[in-house]
């Protein structure tokens, strides 16, 4: 009975693959309508377009097409540089992005550049490295050199975030926790915490010569922590320690997310992406499909799933690849053949 099962697992797998074959995702790209293959950050906003940062402009996805903004199209004036880093949202709704030298809002006619200030008040011109919306409607900039810079809300302006803090001037990630502490990862790899109260913490046990890379808290309160070394790293709820996740190994991880249903997307260095389940350990290795590039290669910058579900997934070279809901239940094959051994 067992062969049997194996069997039907095998043949059921033969057909996900060709089905998968079948229905691959959707590629964008120079020769897909894309401003540049260098694909920084996919990002969804409150309506639902669907924002990509490249080095060589801005792109928004309507569902049927792509509209390119670069600072040199007189009909989107303010626009002052193409390379694009990082994109969020207000509270307002309007579109904030960090480019290679400033923060710029975009209104939904045109752009305003928000001064970066010195504590003389004068104007600084930094690499942006995330923009980062804060439960009290701040928005954090990290920046590579200034630190953290903040724009408090109802204002055009940033000032440098004061405190313990000031002292880590080259930010590469953000993120700030359920109980509003903020979560720092340096450029040199290097995880801090800010505190309610303003002091920062740089000591966490079970993260010794980990190279950190992104952070990511899913909806029970258990902290992913990524890194370029030693895999993932997993904070659970109450703790103060944090865990290898050993079933991931050591891959070059670049970034990770957590999706609607508590999945963990491993966004690689040349490797793509990975999928993890939390619940089983499953690690499914590149579980996307593309005809046109392989995935399985790729430099991986960001991922999200969309209001509808579907997977993004920005790269460097190879563009931005979608890949539609029907595919994403990447659990089913494991189940299965677990059920069947």
């Amino acid at each position: 009975m067992k062969s049997l099962n194996q069997l039907i697992i095998t043949l059921t797998v033969c057909l996900f693959s060709i089905q998968a074959w079948a229905q691959s995702g959707k590629l964008f790209n120079t020769d897909n309508q894309l401003s540049s293959n260098l694909a920084t950050q996919v990002f969804q906003d409150k309506s639902g377009f669907i924002w990509i940062a490249t080095r060589n402009g801005l792109n928004t996805y309507d569902g049927y097409h792509i509209t390119v903004m670069k600072k040199d199209m007189s009909n989107f004036s303010g626009l002052k540089s193409n390379y694009i880093n990082s994109i969020a949202q207000d509270d307002k709704g309007h579109i904030l992005l960090g480019t290679n030298n400033s923060l710029l809002e975009f209104t939904g006619s045109e752009f305003h550049k928000i001064p970066m200030l010195d504590s003389k008040g004068e104007e600084l011109a930094t690499y942006v490295k995330q923009v980062y919306p804060l439960k009290n409607k701040d928005v954090a900039v990290a920046t590579s050199g200034y630190g953290i810079m903040i724009k408090k809300k109802d204002t055009q302006e940033c000032h440098a975030m004061k405190g313990e803090v000031e002292k880590l001037k080259y930010i590469h990630k953000l993120l700030e926790d359920k109980r509003g502490r903020l979560w720092i990862i340096t450029e040199d790899g290097k995880l801090y915490r800010k505190e309610t109260n303003g002091r920062v913490t740089a000591h966490f046990v079970g993260t010794e010569g980990v190279d950190a890379q992104d952070i990511q808290q899913d909806v029970l309160g258990n902290l992913y922590l990524a890194s370029k070394n030693q895999g993932v790293h997993l904070l659970r709820a109450g703790s103060n320690v944090f865990t290898r996740i050993s079933s991931i190994g050591n891959l070059p991880i670049e970034n990770i997310y957590i999706s609607r249903n508590n999945k963990l997307y491993i966004g690689c260095d040349g490797l793509g992406i990975y999928v993890y389940d939390p619940q089983t350990g499953f690690l499914q290795d590149n579980p996307l499909f593309s005809r046109l590039v392989n995935l399985a290669k790729s430099k991986v910058t960001s991922i999200i799933e969309d209001n509808q579900g579907n997977i993004w997934v920005s790269m460097l070279q190879k563009g931005v690849f979608m890949q539609s809901n029907i595919q994403n239940d990447f659990n089913y094959m494991a189940s299965a053949w677990a059920a069947a051994t």
